[in-house]
């Protein structure tokens, strides 16, 4: 992109031979030429550093992005981890309550058993 200063079709400050409001024509003032030449080489120098800038900053910007991605991908990844680890422990918790209780249900049955059987003989 060149500044609107810079454009061929400028009529303030154009290129063209028939002249512009500022120079009336290229002839007349050698040295504006050759300072419009200086101008638009540092200028593109000037863009071309600018662009360069914009890239670093672009990368930079990717690699923070890919990095916090990655950190939120750990700490999801340890999450679900830990919720696994959990979940597995507070089943085995959960399937041994009940083996006691199902054995207590037993042992109760068969001490009743016992009783009853006893009694009636």
């Amino acid at each position: 992109s060149v500044p609107g200063f810079e454009r061929e079709n400028n009529i303030v400050y154009g290129l063209g031979g028939e002249g512009n409001r500022v120079y009336p024509t290229h002839q007349e003032f050698p040295e504006v030429k050759e300072y419009m030449g200086w101008r638009l080489k540092r200028n593109k120098k000037r863009l071309q550093r600018m662009a360069m800038a914009a890239r670093i900053v672009q990368r930079a910007m990717r690699a923070y992005l890919a990095r916090t991605l990655m950190q939120r991908l750990r700490l999801v990844r340890a999450a679900s981890y830990v919720q696994r680890v959990w979940r597995g422990h507070h089943g085995r918790c959960e399937f041994l309550a009940f083996l006691r209780r199902l054995w207590a249900g037993q042992m109760i049955q068969r001490a009743w058993r016992g009783f009853s059987g006893r009694k009636f003989y």
